[in-house]
């Protein structure tokens, strides 16, 4: 299990575009995270490695997992 670094969004983008998750297979994302990484936008989406596969959302916000979906079916 590997938990990033970063403290905020910029820092979680950049740890991500710096190669230090590459090889990262599963996200595990909490309804707390989104105060770190704020959301699942296009942006974050094209910074995260490659080698993500699955995202997996602990919550209800059902919202969050539309999102997801509608940004990785754009990319």
């Amino acid at each position: 299990m590997v938990k990033p670094q970063a403290q905020n969004r910029d820092e979680f983008i950049e740890e991500c575009r710096s190669g230090a998750l590459d090889g990262t297979f599963v996200i595990y994302r909490t309804f707390e995270s989104v105060e770190t990484t704020g959301r699942f936008d296009d942006e974050m989406i094209r910074s995260l490695p490659a080698s993500v596969r699955f995202i997996c959302h602990n919550g209800t916000t059902l919202h969050l997992i539309a999102s997801y979906l509608e940004n990785v079916e754009r990319l």
